[in-house]
């Protein structure tokens, strides 16, 4: 038996509130799910990184879900994020900022420098997990709303 085939004549003013209906229901489930994937990436990121995991903010627009790093040092945010999920060999200076010096503790002892040569870094990977899970998290989004929509 070949598929049903249903059409309906529509007039303007019901086209323009299915539209509207439709990008309203898109808008609530995108912001859903950024929601979603900002809690998620904040507990992926790994602990060790300080405030790198309180920075991350998910932002939902009409077509997309955007995620940043927002963090108290915004010059350093992205190269910081960069660095905690693609790794870095080690040997790599870092100096205090002019006229002070770094205070840290090393080995249970409390130290002052002025230059440090920081070890590697292993790579978290942490964005390509979100690139497999974040479209997850918008299509169940999409699907609950839809659901909440439809009678």
């Amino acid at each position: 038996m070949p598929d049903v085939i249903i059409r309906i004549s529509m007039d303007t003013a019901s086209k323009a509130d299915l539209v509207g209906m439709t990008s309203d229901a898109v808008s609530r489930a995108l912001s859903r799910a950024a929601a979603r994937i900002e809690a998620y990436a904040k507990s992926i990121v790994p602990v060790r990184t300080g405030r790198l995991r309180d920075s991350v903010i998910v932002s939902p627009t009409m077509k997309s879900v955007h995620m940043i790093w927002n963090p108290v040092d915004p010059e350093n945010a992205y190269h910081y994020a960069k660095v905690v999920d693609e790794g870095r060999p080690g040997g790599i200076p870092i100096f205090a900022k002019p006229g002070g010096a770094m205070h840290f503790f090393w080995r249970g002892m409390e130290m002052f420098a002025k230059k440090v040569i920081q070890g590697p870094m292993t790579p978290a990977r942490f964005s390509d997990h979100m690139r497999i899970v974040v479209p997850q998290f918008v299509r169940e989004a999409i699907i609950e709303e839809l659901g909440m929509v439809v009678p």
